[in-house]
């Protein structure tokens, strides 16, 4: 079966306790924990209530220029960013303009052996192919796991931006489309092999057209189960 990221988007301590226990109980596979959602006196805490799953979550502290939620300075960013890093979970996004344009924190990552997951966002429009392709081949220096994400004004969007995958090579590459059609790409991203997992929301969707966990595995199941549908290599 594909895997399942379930994003965790907890604004309070006892809402981040909550909503790890129901997305496992839900049978998510992996986690990411958007700690850009709580508020920055609990991070701390945030990290010992996530310890537990840290081998399955990827840490994310989005900031407002990224479209996050994290209230702070780039300073303090940077200071969390590096917590982050220090406790170890299965991977931490970092964006690609920030490993690009901050060398204490893309040393200071190296340096501690951090594992990353190197995001791109593009929340206006889906590039063309030659540019994704560009841009792939750059972010893979820093990782090699890479997340690209554009916002899809067709279904020919979603198309282009799946293609990625003819030409990732040994890295693991999650790569999808938002918005309404941009949904086809979500669930096309779980089936390929060389795409770790793809996301699904709680409830409300936490980037535009995100499925449930629910949603996403009732539309698996139907596609897998029946046999109708294999993994795309």
């Amino acid at each position: 079966m594909p895997k399942i990221c379930v994003s965790i988007a907890a604004e309070n301590l006892d809402q981040l306790r909550y909503q790890i226990s129901l997305a496992q109980k839900l049978g998510a596979d992996f986690l990411e924990i958007r700690f850009d959602y709580l508020s920055i006196q609990d991070i701390e805490t945030g990290l010992q209530y996530a310890e537990g799953v840290k081998d399955i979550a990827v840490y994310t502290l989005r900031d407002k220029n990224e479209f996050g939620k994290f209230p702070g300075t780039n300073e303090e960013r940077t200071h969390w960013l590096t917590r982050l890093a220090d406790a170890k979970p299965m991977l931490v996004d970092m964006e690609y303009i920030l490993l690009k344009t901050d060398q204490n924190i893309k040393n200071y990552v190296l340096k501690n052996n951090t594992s990353i997951l190197v995001s791109w966002h593009n929340h206006n429009r889906t590039p063309r192919l030659e540019e994704l392709r560009s841009l792939m081949h750059d972010m893979r220096k820093f990782s090699s796991h890479i997340k690209i994400v554009t916002m899809a004004a067709s279904i020919e969007d979603s198309i282009s931006i799946f293609e990625l995958y003819r030409e990732v090579g040994d890295s693991k590459l999650v790569a999808f489309a938002m918005g309404e059609k941009g949904i086809v790409s979500r669930v096309l991203c779980g089936l390929c092999k060389s795409s770790p997992f793809t996301y699904a929301s709680l409830g409300n969707e936490i980037a535009p057209g995100q499925l449930t966990i629910i949603q996403m595995k009732r539309l698996y199941d139907g596609m897998i189960r029946s046999n109708e549908v294999r993994a795309i290599d």
